[in-house]
């Protein structure tokens, strides 16, 4: 197996079929579509691209958008107060703390 995109061809074909593409995966060869009209899966399994169908969701309830990117990791608490700054829990967590952060040769650049 190759680790290539899906083709623009492929999603083209799914979109004739009045499937909108709302995600895909390129490790699982994967793309997850939505339709209303449930015929549409019928349409899907009959392309020759397509291996197999199943439904992950039916019904009508639409879920709500993702957060804005830029305030999906903006922390809100105050680690720039310490040396270490945002990564100041994941390098605790990971016993990374100074002394030993620096004793294999890493370099501490405080801005």
């Amino acid at each position: 197996d190759a680790d290539f995109p899906i083709s623009r061809s492929y999603i083209a074909m799914l979109s004739e079929t009045g499937a909108t593409p709302v995600v895909q995966s390129k490790w699982f060869a994967t793309v997850v579509v939505e339709s209303p009209d449930s015929t549409v899966a019928e349409q899907l399994q009959q392309l020759a691209i397509v291996d197999s169908v199943k439904w992950i969701w039916k019904g009508n309830l639409r879920v709500p958008a993702e957060e804005k990117w830029e305030d999906r990791f903006v922390s809100e608490d105050e680690p720039l107060h310490n040396e270490y700054g945002y990564s100041y829990k994941q390098i605790k967590m990971l016993n990374g703390m100074k002394d030993n952060v620096l004793s294999v040769g890493f370099v501490l650049l405080i801005p």
